[in-house]
Parts: C-alpha cells; structure tokens; sequence
C-alpha cells in the first residue's frame, strides 16, 4: 500500500517519478469499488484529479505561459466573434 496521506501538502516536494507511482497507484485502485478505498486514497484522487498542481497552479504560471494563455484566448474570442459576424450576415442574405 502506497502512502497518500496528505498528498495536498506533500506533493510539489515529490519528485516526477513518484508522483506517477502514486498517479498510477491510484488509478488501479479506482478500478475497484470506492468502498475498498480509505479516506486518505479519496483525497488523494481528488487532489490528483482537481487540485492546484501542474497546468492548475497559477502560482506556477510563467510569463511564457500567460503570454500563450492570452494569446490563445484572443484567438479563441476572435474565432467566434467571426463566426457569430459571418452568422449574420448570412441570415440577413437569406431573408432578404
């Protein structure tokens, strides 16, 4: 049995090679009913699946990746505002 207690706090401090361990320790143990895990192993999937940690971590965040997040989210925002013009202008073809 794996040691997940109090992933939250020890997480960021273990290295890549055990944090997949635990990920794929726990993605076995999700395989069986959830009444053949222990209160720690519950915790532990749900930090792993909705924590703060990895793309989640804003305080991880780099000025590399705001500046791609920006970007994406403009493009993003430009693609559908084009898409909603182009909606109408089509509409308005088809009544006319």
């Amino acid at each position: 049995m794996m040691d997940v207690s109090n992933l939250p706090a020890r997480w960021n401090k273990l290295a890549g090679d055990a944090q997949q361990d635990i990920i794929n320790y726990l993605k076995v143990k999700q395989e069986f009913a959830w009444t053949y895990l222990t209160q720690d192993e519950k915790k532990a999937i749900y930090y792993i699946s909705y924590g703060e940690w990895g793309p989640r971590d804003e305080k991880s965040m780099g000025i590399p990746d705001l500046v791609f997040k920006i970007m994406s989210s403009s493009i993003l925002l430009g693609v559908a505002g084009f898409t909603l013009l182009t909606y109408a202008r089509d509409q308005s073809k088809h009544d006319e």
